[in-house]
């Protein structure tokens, strides 16, 4: 049975399945990345934590410090926190992100003036307004005039404006976000922040809610069968391509 040569079904075929290839190799590469950042993230998270000023300056001269344990003593302002909407434990609610302001000049680089968004966790949709939870108002440790919060280092990931078109808007006459931007909360609360926030391990709050340490730290991890599902079309597409070859000769 003799191959027949079409010019313009092998170009298409050829296009075809180098988009495939690419694609791929691309979920090959996510792989790595995400095997890798799941790796580090677990070595990470165990950690002592460390100061949250020294995260801050090794995040700001460019080193990944995602997740990095770090401790603080801030002063929170609760009448700014704001309630960013997620689910926990299947139960949808609100996380709830007060910002802070150092007790004692930090470093240079972070003015006295500037907020440090807190994400003290998570309250179910009753506990949302700090009227049903007066107890986890947390001003003070041992009558020291600040809260020792220790947590996880977060940093941004997405810019708003790309976090994705099924995203419900921010709604701030509601305090209700659907974004999580210390920045972005900053601005409409009149106030400046650091871009960065933390991920509280709740220790610092006497109450239920919010409940603290709920940072979601399972990674989805299908790469590899995104990966052999696109080597799989790209080899369908051939198998495609010379049966057809082969039975336009028999015409």
């Amino acid at each position: 049975m003799q191959f027949r040569f079409r010019p313009g079904l092998t170009i298409a075929t050829l296009i075809g399945l180098a988009i495939l290839l690419s694609l791929g190799n691309w979920q090959v590469q996510r792989l790595a990345w995400k095997e890798d950042l799941i790796a580090r993230v677990e070595a990470r998270i165990n950690a002592e934590p460390i100061a949250f000023a020294e995260a801050y300056e090794r995040w700001m001269a460019g080193e990944d410090m995602e997740y990095t344990p770090v401790q603080v003593s801030v002063n929170f302002d609760h009448q700014r926190e704001v309630h960013v909407f997620g689910s926990n434990e299947g139960a949808a609610g609100w996380f709830v992100f007060t910002p802070a302001q150092f007790n004692k000049p930090q470093a240079e680089f972070i003015d006295g003036n500037t907020f440090l968004y807190i994400n003290r966790g998570f309250a179910a949709d009753a506990f949302k307004e700090t009227s049903k939870r007066p107890d986890s108002l947390v001003t003070l440790d041992n009558n020291a005039g600040f809260s020792v919060v220790t947590g996880l280092l977060r940093t941004p990931q997405e810019s708003p404006a790309i976090a994705g078109a099924l995203t419900p808007e921010n709604n701030p006459e509601q305090n209700e976000w659907y974004v999580r931007d210390p920045q972005v909360f900053a601005e409409a609360a009149g106030v400046t922040a650091l871009p960065v926030w933390i991920d509280s391990n709740g220790l610092e709050n006497p109450a239920a809610w919010p409940k603290g340490g709920t940072t979601r730290l399972e990674f989805n991890n299908r790469h590899l069968e995104y990966a052999l599902t696109w080597f799989g079309l790209a080899a369908t597409l051939m198998v495609v391509f010379l049966a057809f070859s082969l039975k336009s000769q028999q015409d």
